[in-house]
This record gives C-alpha cells, structure tokens and sequence, in this order.
C-alpha cells in the first residue's frame, strides 16, 4: 500500500467510528480536507454523486480509497497559484492576519470561523502578521 493510501486508511478509520466501511459524504467530505487536498465543491460533489450508495446515503471504504486514489494528484493545491493570491496581501514578507481571515471566511469556498480559527492557530502571528513562508506551506500541508 503507497504512503498515500495509508494515510488514508488512518484518516478514514478516524471518522469510520463504528467499523462498519462506511461514512458519510459529509465525513468524506472532511477526510479530503484533512488530507489537505482542495477540489472546489462543485467538482467533489460531482466526483462523490456517483460513489454514494443511494440505499443509506454512505460511501464505501473502497470506493473513497478509490476515488482519493484517482484525484489526489488533481486535487493537490498548486504552489504557483497560492503564492499569486497571497502575494496580493504581502506587507515586506507578511500577511496581515485580520486580511487572511477576512479572506478565509468570505471568498471562494468559504471556511467556517471555527476552521479558521484552527488553521491560524497553527502559524505564529508577530503583531497581527504572519510570514508568508509559514502561511504557504501551512496551506499546502508541508511540515
């Protein structure tokens, strides 16, 4: 199994609670996000439609091992564009964290404030700056 799909496996078995091999779109929905990958929502609805099984709203182990597998390179947020957005709120090497909040909570597919909130606390903030270096590699999932 690729370090790919172990990772998945663990993801999956973090909200597969009750072992049954199933979970929610909803939930897979959330694993992707934690796997820091980053479809629009129109095109993870439209990739996870068909993997639903209509009888119980769920979508199998094997068929979300499966579709990771087959967009996981797609849905890898791409370097080149997210440092093109943030360089449009840099201040001599930093963001301006009220700006990326702002930004995170408003634009494109909105993130919810709690979410945010717990991606922000993940980066240092100097006088209500992040470092552009520490903000790009935070959202592109690099340690």
């Amino acid at each position: 199994m690729s370090a790919a799909a172990e990772q998945f496996t663990s993801t999956w078995k973090l909200f597969d609670t009750d072992n049954r091999g199933n979970i929610t779109p909803q939930e897979f929905k959330l694993i992707l996000r934690a796997l820091s990958l980053c479809p629009s929502e129109k095109d993870l609805n439209s990739a996870i439609k068909p993997i639903t099984d209509s009888s119980d709203n769920t979508i199998s182990y094997s068929a979300g091992l499966q579709l990771y597998q087959e967009k996981h390179a797609s849905w890898q947020p791409k370097p080149q564009e997210l440092q093109r957005a943030l360089k449009l709120f840099e201040k001599d090497g930093k963001v301006p964290m009220a700006e990326m909040r702002s930004v995170m909570c408003s634009m494109g597919e909105k993130m919810r404030d709690t979410d945010v909130d717990d991606l922000l606390k993940r980066v240092n903030v100097e006088e209500g700056m992040i470092r552009l270096d520490d903000l790009q590699r935070l959202l592109l999932g690099e340690k």
